[in-house]
C-alpha cells in the first residue's frame, strides 16, 4: 500500500516495509514525525525530506504505521 499525504495522517497500515519522505525545503513543515508499531511496542521517529538532508528513507521489517505528522525540524 502507498501512502500519500499533503496532510497530517492516522489510521492502520499493516506490513509496511520502507517509508521515506519526498517532501521538498518547507520551514516548519518539511519533517515527518511517523508514530509506528513493532512487536506490539509503540515508536515515533522523524523522518527528514529528501537525499543530502538526513535519514530520509527507512527500510522496515513489517511495522505498523498509526500515524504521520508532518513538522518542522527534528
Amino acid at each position: 500500500m502507498l501512502l500519500a499525504t499533503q496532510g497530517n495522517w492516522s489510521g492502520t497500515i499493516y506490513n509496511v516495509q520502507s517509508t521515506f519522505n519526498n517532501g521538498y525545503p518547507d520551514p516548519g513543515a518539511d519533517h515527518v514525525q511517523l508514530e509506528y508499531e513493532a512487536s506490539g511496542v509503540k515508536y515515533s521517529i522523524c523522518i527528514h525530506y529528501a537525499p543530502g538532508s538526513g535519514q530520509y528513507e527507512h527500510h522496515w521489517n513489517n511495522i505498523t504505521i498509526k500515524s504521520v505528522r508532518w513538522r518542522g525540524e527534528c
